[in-house]
């Protein structure tokens, strides 16, 4: 909307700065959004290992209360994440 007031007023170089400014920000939003998916992936592969290895130590017969609110705190973080 913005640019076609610029361009019916004349205004022939805001108009071709404003689309260089909005084909930057629709690079950096795209961007953001890879990174942003990537990191999703990594913080659900980091939670299916720790719940492995929370399993495996488990199956040791080791007392797990100590740890438990450790846990827990760790699985909040997580969801909040997530």
């Amino acid at each position: 909307m913005e640019i076609e007031a610029c361009q019916s007023l004349g205004m022939i170089s805001n108009v071709a700065d404003i689309k260089k400014k909005m084909n930057q920000l629709q690079q950096n939003i795209a961007d953001d959004e890879n990174i942003i998916s990537t990191l999703e992936a990594e913080a659900k592969d980091m939670k299916e290992s720790l719940k492995n290895i929370v399993k495996e130590y488990e199956s040791t017969g080791a007392s797990m209360e100590s740890y438990e609110t450790v846990l827990k705190t760790i699985q909040d973080t997580i969801e909040t994440i997530l």
